[in-house]
């Protein structure tokens, strides 16, 4: 059974991306700090189960093998981080078809033996989500900042 988000942490991204992009970039905030919080976002997206245990399995995987930290918001942030859009701009991809889309964002990210096993999660969540009704769209991806010199 599906539910709205909560007014305060969701609106303002459910309107940018719609509302099952805004359910999984919550649930990706969330997870930092409590895992089980967030599979229940998910659960009342409708995507419970085998789909959630392998987002916040990915979401795992990334906090602890990324070259640097990834910038995750926190939960009432009303517009992702340019690595929030990578890593739905990542499951929306493989949703359509598109594993490259995952592979350069999971790129910035991970070497490419643990790039090989994110895709691997990801792609279960995005399939999970796909069969729960729950189409990822992706948010225009900002350019990296550039150092000044």
């Amino acid at each position: 059974m599906r539910t709205s988000l909560d007014a305060e942490k969701g609106a303002a991204l459910s309107e940018a991306g719609g509302e099952a992009t805004a359910h999984v970039l919550l649930a990706a905030r969330i997870a930092a700090r409590d895992a089980g919080r967030a599979a229940v976002v998910l659960s009342r997206a409708g995507a419970a189960g085998e789909g959630a245990a392998a987002f916040l399995a990915a979401l795992a995987l990334l906090r602890l093998g990324t070259r640097e930290t990834i910038g995750l918001l926190r939960p009432d942030a009303p517009a992702p981080s340019r690595d929030e859009s990578l890593l739905v701009a990542a499951l929306a991809g493989l949703q359509r078809g598109a594993p490259w889309v995952a592979q350069r964002a999971l790129a910035e990210w991970l070497p490419p033996d643990l790039a090989v096993r994110a895709i691997a999660l990801l792609a279960k969540a995005a399939a999970a989500l796909a069969r729960a009704g729950l189409r990822v769209e992706p948010f225009a991806v900002p350019r990296p900042r550039r150092g000044l010199a």
